[in-house]
């Protein structure tokens, strides 16, 4: 089981609700608008979130606020 991730199909929240994830990736272009931008400037649509970026191999948590790079 190398280089598996394993992602669960439902989340449970406090309030005992379950919602439905649906994880997704994006690639980020050089010229790409967001590149220099930290996490929290970006406003999402409701009910999103991110979780974190893959640099190279490394995984940075969206709690930790990164910069998003070309690359990213």
């Amino acid at each position: 089981m190398h280089n598996t991730i394993r992602v669960k199909k439902h989340f449970v929240l406090r309030n005992k609700k379950a919602l439905e994830l649906s994880p997704f990736g994006v690639f980020i272009e050089d010229n790409s608008v967001y590149c220099g931008i930290h996490f929290s400037d970006i406003k999402l649509p409701d009910k999103c979130a991110f979780l974190g970026v893959l640099r190279e191999t490394q995984v940075i948590l969206a709690i930790d606020n990164p910069s998003i790079f070309a690359g990213d």
